[in-house]
């Protein structure tokens, strides 16, 4: 899930970059919401990791 956003994260910011140079704004605009998606995406995927590994740590303290 990380690879596939940070690749989404690659490709709308290209889209961010030529809807906002071409005065494309609807493309901008789509851009921009899915590099924010995508990096919410990466977070949510970077924490659950974190979490589980976390989780993992307390089981085998019990």
């Amino acid at each position: 899930m990380l690879i596939v956003a940070v690749l989404m994260l690659i490709v709308s910011g290209i889209c961010w970059a030529i809807g906002s140079s071409n005065g494309n704004y609807q493309l901008a605009h789509r851009g921009r919401a899915g590099v924010f998606v995508s990096f919410a995406g990466a977070i949510l995927a970077g924490a659950g990791v974190a979490w589980l590994n976390w989780l993992i740590t307390i089981g085998n303290q019990l």
